[in-house]
Order: C-alpha cells, then structure tokens, then sequence
C-alpha cells in the first residue's frame, strides 16, 4: 500500500525541513558564538597572566638591588 502525498502536504515537509535546517543553522552559529567569546576570554586571561608575571619579575628584580 502506498501513501500518496498531496502537493500541498509536499511543501509542507519541505517548509518544514527549511525550518528545521534554518534552526540547526541558527543553533551552530549560537554555538560558534559562544566557542569564540570564550576563547577570546581565554586569551584575555592568559595576557593578564603573564602581564602580572612579568611585574612580579619586575618587582623581584628591583628588590635584589
């Protein structure tokens, strides 16, 4: 037995499958988004890091003058 669509039901699964593939879309670059901002703070984190090594290197020096 056979299931025979009608053309408007047709379009129907093909507006939903755009709408499903526009969320999965819209859900990777959210991901993406996040992935990035907390790299960037990552990275942030680490010059701020080495920035306060440095002036304690600094600090260290300047003592055993």
């Amino acid at each position: 037995m056979e299931l025979v669509l009608s053309e408007e039901e047709e379009d129907e699964s093909d507006e939903k499958k755009a709408e499903r593939a526009a969320r999965r879309l819209k859900r990777e670059v959210d991901m993406l988004n996040s992935k990035l901002a907390r790299l960037k703070e990552k990275e942030m984190n680490a010059r701020n890091e080495r920035k306060s090594l440095r002036d304690g290197i600094k600090k260290n020096q300047e003592m055993l003058k």
